[in-house]
């Protein structure tokens, strides 16, 4: 669970058949998700941006249509009414989409991004042979790749 600090994009699924009704109301279910996150030590996540919430089995509890939304990071679905999926679809598209931009805008392929920290540790590591090796090259090179 604690990964799910370092992860790019989490995604929280409530059941909604464990709810009332009230699960389609943005505080309780605000509520809901915080209590959930705190019982895992995982508060920090309810503000977090790369947080969605996806209600799933709405249609065991809706007695109407429930809403869209109750903001733009939150869909309701049910994988039995026509059409209940596309909402949560189109949210993950858009939040991978919005993850993938680079500061100028363009596709994360021309500036990727490292978050795991083991590649991150190791490249570090890599970065501080090179600059041992551009600051007191011994002339051979083929021993200076040996020892380094």
């Amino acid at each position: 669970m604690k990964n799910a600090l370092e992860a790019d994009l989490v995604i929280f699924v409530v059941d909604a058949s464990q709810h009332t009704s009230r699960v389609t109301d943005p505080e309780h279910l605000q509520k809901t998700v915080s209590e959930t996150l705190d019982e895992f030590d995982l508060s920090d996540l309810s503000q977090s941006e790369n947080l969605l919430v996806f209600v799933n089995k709405i249609d065991l509890i809706a007695e109407s249509a429930p809403p869209a939304s109750v903001n733009d990071k939150t869909a309701f679905l049910s994988c039995l009414v026509d059409g209940m999926a596309s909402s949560a679809l189109e949210l993950l598209r858009r939040e991978v989409s919005r993850l993938c931009q680079t500061e100028g805008g363009g596709s994360s392929l021309d500036a990727p991004v490292l978050t795991r920290a083991r590649h991150v540790a190791h490249l570090k590591k890599a970065r501080g042979h090179l600059h041992s090796f551009l600051e007191e090259p011994s002339g051979d090179l083929a021993l200076d790749a040996q020892v380094r």
